[in-house]
């Protein structure tokens, strides 16, 4: 389970597709097995609430790794981590 506290703002996607469906989306954290191509979409999208932009949110999402290494990447977002 990954918990992240997140404050991003504005919350929007900037090429102007729907919210957390790439990585072109604020607030996001990507998620990818390994480390190679990190320019693609990862296996896992983690995003907070679009219509909350400038707040501390708590994301919650269950990941599973299924290799040794693995990359997170976020996009335009401060992280509180205890």
């Amino acid at each position: 389970m990954i918990t992240l506290d997140v404050w991003a703002d504005p919350l929007h996607n900037v090429a102007g597709n729907a919210y957390c469906s790439s990585t072109d989306s604020n607030g996001l954290l990507d998620i990818h097995e390994g480390t190679e191509a990190v320019a693609r979409h990862g296996e896992v999208r983690v995003c907070p609430i679009e219509n909350e932009p400038g707040t501390w949110q708590v994301v919650v999402a269950a990941y599973r790794a299924t290799s040794t290494v693995t990359t997170l990447v976020s996009v335009n977002w401060m992280m509180s981590a205890a």
